[in-house]
């Protein structure tokens, strides 16, 4: 279900299918709280449905954490840099070929994580490759639907990249020489205890739903009960339109709890903490 779709469902059921009363802007606001309320139900029930995996670059060892990012769990040294991401198209046979800004020096059969893609959403994931090009590779058994339009960043999924502990204590201690590099919080941003690092990190985090497209399916209809209950004005009861409407609000008021209930025991099949673990099922 996409927003436009909510949209349409919430028009029909507090009967104003134009704006008359009810704004755009005024959904599109009920909306967004109804995902945050919906979405911090469901990530407190299983935070790892809402986990993700991605690289941070930066020029520095200071890095900017990303902007969903509602609370880390850990930080790795990725051993090299991310590849960025130039271009995605068909390859002619429906798979998504990535193109990338310099040679990738991957090798068929590798393992990548793809993320920030704009445009060729379907890409962003965890893929099998094939090398057709120093700076070309297709994702193996993907499917190009969606124009590329900008960004997108690659590394090559690993058992052995190191974590970097997060250092205890006072924020404002810095890097000692001889001693393991630590990463801190400042400022906001992520710090590794090393001017001299170099490398980019990649960090798991979990993030807060922002879009109707990131609640899961079943819980979607979830938002329309959710605006609908907040935007719903009954009239007088001697209104002619009092029993219809009324009929609505009496459904979607079964409706929410019973969503909200729902997501409270929203559980999935759990991504192991174990990278070893995670890049086993793309082995062969």
């Amino acid at each position: 279900m996409d927003e436009a779709t909510v949209i349409r469902l919430i028009r029909r059921d507090i009967r104003e299918p134009v704006e008359r009363r009810v704004s755009a802007p005024d959904i599109l606001q009920s909306i967004a709280l109804a995902i945050n309320d919906l979405g911090e139900t469901l990530q407190k029930a299983n935070p790892s449905h809402f986990t993700v995996r991605k690289s941070l670059s930066s020029d520095t060892h200071v890095f900017t954490p990303p902007t969903a990012l509602h609370r880390s769990s850990r930080i790795w040294d990725l051993m090299c840099n991310a590849i960025f991401i130039s271009g995605a198209a068909d390859d002619g046979g429906g798979l998504i070929e990535l193109t990338t800004a310099t040679a990738h020096g991957l090798a068929t059969g590798n393992t990548v994580i793809v993320h920030d893609i704009v445009g060729t959403v379907e890409g962003n994931g965890t893929w099998k490759i094939t090398v057709t090009g120093l700076t070309t590779f297709t994702l193996d058994e993907s499917v190009f639907a969606d124009e590329y339009e900008s960004g997108g960043k690659c590394f090559v999924d690993s058992s052995f990249f190191d974590k970097i502990p997060r250092k205890p204590g006072s924020e404002d201690l810095h890097y000692e020489s001889g001693s393991r590099y630590r990463w801190f919080s400042e400022a906001g941003n992520i710090v590794v205890d090393d001017a001299a690092f170099t490398n980019d990190i990649l960090i798991k985090y979990t993030y807060l739903p922002t879009t109707v497209a990131e609640i899961p399916t079943d819980f979607q209809y979830g938002i329309v009960s959710w605006v609908v209950l907040d935007l719903i004005l009954l009239p007088e009861k001697k209104d002619p339109k009092f029993p219809d409407l009324n009929q609505i609000l009496q459904k979607h008021m079964r409706l929410w709890p019973m969503y909200d209930a729902k997501a409270k025991k929203f559980k999935l099949s759990e991504e192991s903490d174990n990278l070893s673990d995670y890049t086993k099922r793309f082995s062969i």
